[in-house]
């Protein structure tokens, strides 16, 4: 179930919610029958693939996800289904059907349903706007596992669809993301109701951060988080690797406010230290940015120790390693499995006296001397902050 703030359990009965005991936050449903029973046994999916009916009303055809050109229902869900099933290492994905001509979705006729519903949502608690409801049996064994998923989207919202910038998100429900989350529920993962470990997470509790606002423009690829990835691989293992890939997304952990809390949107910008509510600089002014830092792999690229982050302007909205690098700092120790690295007070540097004054878009580049490849991405390993960075003689 996803609400606007905060979001529910999904429709998942006669279960407990088991949190993982790694360092990864992220949750599953066991079942507790006793002797002779395991005592304690996680609930999934007997196969490694679902097939889910998608109503008419989303759309019909077929087709691939266009990540940030998308401009149908149907392409935001292609592009929700692939996100799940570019986890390498875990043997799950879906398969869809689209066309549905069902006049209402009906929980316990055996059907993977995925459509939209008349009713309010909100009936279920203030704000919903998305319920996933999953029928199971618990018993010994393979007996424990999921039979059915239903998927419903409310229409009493004004759904988003496409790729929204980050500074959009308060202001619009997108169907991308709220679809990411619901699958989420669909292959058997259950809700984070805080920030179990200062992060954000597709299953995290409240919209936007419940869903996925790191793949968006600016951003890099659309892809599901490093917890939830790892949560993935605990229920579907193929004993794979996972792509090499390391990402910029723009979340920080605010310490400050309280463990469920995450600052995404007053500090997106660079701030010049001297007066943080400034992007105005003079060359020689120290700047801070806000932004974290993910492993998207459970490779481990310890080995390598020190991996460059690099600070660019650039005079156009696209941040790449052919920029001008004004800064420099490392991500020490090397990232694990799905790891991440917060920078919840700001990562600070110099604007050098030799930068001609005027007006740049401000980003950051992480493995900017490309010393993890290939990998799944590199379009991910940028990220560019929203405001500009002014750059003059002097500043008010």
């Amino acid at each position: 179930m996803l609400k606007q703030l905060p979001i529910q359990t999904a429709m998942l009965i006669l279960a407990v919610i088991a949190f993982s005991p790694s360092a990864w936050a992220y949750s599953t449903l066991t079942c507790n029958r006793g002797f002779p029973c395991n005592n304690s046994e996680v609930i999934k999916w007997p196969s490694s693939t679902t097939t889910l009916q998608v109503h008419s009303s989303l759309g019909t055809g077929s087709g691939l996800c266009s990540p940030n050109l998308g401009s149908t229902f149907l392409n935001d869900w292609l592009c929700a289904t692939q996100a799940w099933y570019d986890v390498l290492s875990s043997a799950w994905y879906f398969t869809t059907t689209t066309g549905g001509t069902f006049t209402s979705i009906t929980t316990g006729d055996g059907l993977n349903q995925v459509g939209f519903t008349g009713r309010q949502l909100g009936a279920l608690g203030s704000g919903t706007i998305a319920l996933t409801q999953n029928m199971y049996a618990c018993g010994c064994g393979t007996t424990t596992r999921y039979m059915e998923t239903d998927i419903e989207f409310t229409t009493t919202v004004t759904w988003f669809i496409g790729a929204p910038f980050p500074t959009m998100l308060p202001t619009v429900t997108s169907f991308r993301q709220t679809a990411l989350h619901e699958l989420g529920h669909a292959l058997g993962l259950s809700l984070l109701n805080v920030h179990q470990n200062g992060y954000p997470t597709t299953m995290n509790a409240g919209y936007p951060f419940g869903g996925n606002a790191e793949g968006i423009p600016g951003f890099g690829s659309f892809r599901i988080a490093p917890d939830d990835r790892a949560g993935d691989v605990f229920l579907y293992s193929n004993a794979q690797l996972d792509s090499t890939d390391l990402q910029v997304v723009p979340f920080v952990w605010d310490a400050a406010t309280g463990a469920s809390q995450l600052n995404l949107f007053g500090q997106m910008n660079p701030q010049n230290t001297a007066n943080s509510t400034s992007n105005c600089f003079v060359p020689g002014d120290s700047f801070r940015a806000f932004y974290s830092l993910q492993n998207l792999s459970n490779q481990s690229y310890e080995a390598y120790f020190n991996i460059r982050v690099g600070f660019y302007v650039s005079t156009d909205n696209s941040i790449t390693p052919a920029d001008t690098l004004i800064g420099t700092y490392f991500w020490t120790g090397g990232p694990g499995p799905y790891a991440h690295a917060d920078n919840s007070s700001g990562k600070t540097g110099v604007v050098p006296t030799w930068l001609s004054t005027g007006t740049y878009f401000f980003g950051v580049i992480v493995d900017d001397t490309n010393v993890i490849f290939p990998e799944f991405s590199d379009a991910n390993n940028s990220g560019r902050l929203v405001n500009q960075m002014i750059v003059k003689g002097s500043c008010p």
